[in-house]
């Protein structure tokens, strides 16, 4: 997904990066059901309210849920589109955790822009993984930083990206956790602050990852723009410069 975003410069219109992102999430190994956009159910139930709930994607993996929100837009996801996605699929993951059906479930917000620094804070404390061209996906980034060379991040360095992301990719399950009948909301445990310095230190250690060459095939981004442009007709970002 991250490679949508980093190569794509242009689409059509909004809905049209739906169906981009729907796409590439149908491919990804282990996918077994895929919804949207356009139903407003999630796998055939709406949510407890009774509410229907548009979502541009969802998938059943074997192990988990993805929950997508894709935004194409000139300035990037607003607090307010952080907020809906957040209340919607709260609405749909009570109707599922009281029927029984299976999860973990996980959100994303897929942004073909970047995301604001204040909008990624938010995100980041209700347990919304932020893909955009900026930042790499926070699993993403902990396990590249996990495996990069001692000159590139030291210990230290390594144990502080720990520290501050490993909270921050927890399922729903670990934030409204369902014990005996009730449901408990889990605070993350983020001081004044705390969010913005995690916000910062994502984009900082996603810049160096990404520019180092070590890290990954340098090649890669352009394979993944001519197949972009070849299969799904977009631009590339060195082709519309």
């Amino acid at each position: 997904m991250f490679a949508v975003v980093s190569c794509c410069q242009e689409v059509v219109d909004g809905y049209a990066f739906q169906h981009l992102v729907r796409h590439v999430a149908g491919r990804q190994p282990g996918s077994m059901y895929i919804e949207g956009p356009g139903l407003k159910q999630m796998f055939g139930r709406r949510g407890v309210s009774g509410l229907g709930h548009e979502l541009d994607t969802a998938v059943q993996f074997a192990t988990w849920v993805a929950i997508i929100e894709s935004k194409s837009l000139r300035v990037g996801p607003s607090k307010n589109d952080v907020l809906i996605f957040d209340g919607k699929t709260l609405d749909l993951y009570v109707d599922r955790v009281l029927n029984s059906r299976r999860g973990p479930h996980f959100r994303f917000l897929v942004s073909r822009t970047p995301i604001p620094g204040g909008v990624a804070g938010f995100a980041l404390l209700r347990g919304i993984i932020c893909i955009s061209p900026e930042r790499l996906p926070l699993p993403l980034l902990l396990a590249e930083i996990s495996a990069a060379p001692k000159q590139l991040f030291s210990e230290s360095q390594k144990e502080e990206a720990r520290e501050v992301f490993s909270d921050a990719c927890r399922p729903m399950e670990d934030l409204w956790a369902v014990r005996g009948g009730e449901m408990r909301t889990s605070i993350r445990r983020f001081r004044r602050g705390a969010s913005q310095h995690a916000v910062h230190l994502h984009e900082e250690l996603s810049v160096r990852l990404m520019h180092h060459p070590d890290s990954r095939d340098p090649t890669w981004a352009n394979r993944r723009a001519r197949w972009l442009v070849s299969r799904l007709d977009v631009t590339p970002r060195e082709a519309a410069a």
